[in-house]
């Protein structure tokens, strides 16, 4: 986690966009004095999450809303360096079956990838972005309701302790209780049990977790603030349990969201289901008081950014705890790593694209975990180290890194073929197979696993080729290696991808 002592890039620009359930956001800021002055805040109702059907596919409506509205940020972001621009999407674009679709769409004219991230992934960012801003003593329990998940978390200052993400959300209840816009009594105290029965699997490990302070951040928790303010004449900061019943039998008592003031409008619709799901919450967890926290998602992600550019990658320590924690042979993946940048330093200098550069750093990572699977068993390693790495939370890390890393852990050894491989918005099929290339090489000409057998090897990437060369007679005298590289080139050249290796006088003439 970060420290309380992190160090801001002096002026510099940078910008987080996030593609929640209910709205996206843009927040562009500059730091100055080791503080983030805010440049721009756009908040665009997308509604996204009332556009998922009944199979959980977004119709072409609500892609439509979401693309506009991601045309008129790109618009906003374009001076921007794409390193210091990063883009999130949560639970309705992790659910949308065909997220896909809409993010290949929105790759055409947005500067930067578009990461979905995991539930706990999120909730870790929306720690983070409210550990960096508010400034409070002892273990906090935060809680962001979000049009269709809530994410909570337990730690004490930069350190998290507990998290979750639930698919307990504003707008996806709002269609299941409130769809037609009439508040009934029996309707909101079915939402409140439905939320309740959710909170079931979290409340006794939070509860045993515990915590001095709550405090609420986004949409519901600022419309329950504004709207007793509205209504009541002030506010002290503080969300009370006897508020939210209050508030609850008022907007039975109103009978209809059109007759609901003091919040903005298009947070009117959301308001029941949002107020439920919070009571249930404060019922379940035993919370009696909620302060407010101005910052969530979008902070956590510029925070982290500003780590990223610094080269403090969170995900670097994920790497390196998973090796610690599997006890992972620290010399062979050094090895196997410096052989991949051996090779990495083939590649053409018109081919290393931001893209290229992301996927790099995948490949690194991929060579420090690839024996993560001996853990279970040697036998079907690759199977295992796959399993591994796609089933358990990454911080710092979007689903699609860590299906792709996955992916190369599956087919770093052994056959493989590039039609199994999944759709990707990142890297095509060619890319992809030119990454696993890279690892299985790697290991390949590390098998001995001794620092004085690895060679000092030059590679010539471009296009569909990869081109060797090794030192005068360095492959005569490792016949076994020589003999798997050819394998390795008939495997390759099934998947259109070409490895040429230096012709040898007693080589067969099919091995050149």
């Amino acid at each position: 986690m970060a420290s309380d002592t992190t160090i801001l890039p002096e002026n510099q620009t940078i910008a987080a966009i996030d593609l929640g359930s209910n709205s996206f956001h843009l927040s562009i800021v500059r730091v100055v004095d080791g503080t983030m002055q805010p440049l721009v805040r756009d908040k665009r109702m997308v509604q996204l999450a009332q556009g998922l059907d009944k199979n959980d596919r977004l119709t072409d409506e609500a892609m439509l809303r979401g693309l506009e509205v991601l045309r008129s940020f790109a618009e906003t972001i374009q001076e921007l360096n794409s390193n210091s621009v990063r883009a999130v999407a949560t639970f309705t674009l992790r659910k949308a079956k065909n997220r896909n679709e809409f993010l290949r769409l929105a790759r055409k004219f947005m500067p930067v990838p578009i990461e979905v991230i995991s539930g706990d992934e999120e909730a870790r960012l929306i720690y983070q972005g409210v550990a960096h801003t508010t400034h409070l003593e002892g273990r906090r329990l935060i809680i962001d309701i979000g049009g269709g998940s809530t994410e909570f978390s337990i730690g004490e200052q930069f350190n998290l302790l507990q998290l979750a993400s639930l698919p307990l959300g504003c707008v996806t209840y709002t269609k299941r209780w409130f769809a037609n816009g009439k508040i009934r009594k029996k309707a909101f105290r079915a939402c409140e049990l439905a939320a309740s029965q959710r909170l079931e699997i979290i409340d006794r490990r939070f509860k045993n977790t515990g915590w001095e302070s709550a405090i609420g951040c986004s949409g519901t928790a600022k419309s329950v603030a504004q709207y007793w303010e509205a209504n009541h004449g002030s506010f002290d900061g503080i969300i009370r349990a006897e508020m939210l019943e209050q508030i609850r039998n008022e907007m039975i008592a109103l009978g209809h969201v059109d007759q609901i003031t003091g919040i903005e409008e298009h947070r009117r619709s959301v308001m029941p289901a949002g107020v439920a799901i919070l009571e249930a919450i404060f019922q379940r967890l035993d919370i009696k008081e909620m302060s407010l926290s101005e910052s969530a998602l979008r902070e956590g992600v510029l925070y982290e950014l500003t780590e990223r550019m610094q080269h403090e990658d969170i995900r670097e320590r994920t790497i390196r705890s998973l090796a610690v924690r599997y006890d992972i042979d620290g010399a062979q993946v050094e090895r196997v790593k410096q052989t991949a940048k051996d090779l990495l330093k083939g590649i053409e200098a018109e081919e290393k694209t931001e893209e290229w550069l992301q996927a790099e750093k995948i490949i690194e990572w991929a060579a420090e975990l690839h024996e993560i699977g001996l853990h279970i068993n040697r036998r079907g390693i690759q199977e295992h180290s796959s399993y591994i790495i796609g089933n358990t939370e990454l911080p710092g890390f979007s689903r699609e890194e860590q299906d792709i890393l996955a992916l190369l852990l599956k087919h770093y050894r052994k056959g493989f073929k590039r039609k199994a491989f999944a759709d990707f918005t990142l890297y095509n099929k060619k890319t992809l197979v030119l990454m696993v290339a890279i690892l299985r090489i790697a290991v390949r000409l590390t098998i001995r696993r001794l620092d004085d057998a690895r060679p000092s090897i030059n590679a010539l990437i471009k296009k569909n080729q990869i081109e060797l060369s090794f030192p005068e007679k360095w492959l005569e005298e490792n016949s076994v290696i020589h003999s798997d590289l050819r394998n390795e080139a008939e495997i390759l050249k099934a998947n259109k991808l070409k490895l040429k290796l230096p012709r040898l006088v007693s080589a067969p003439e099919s091995a050149q």
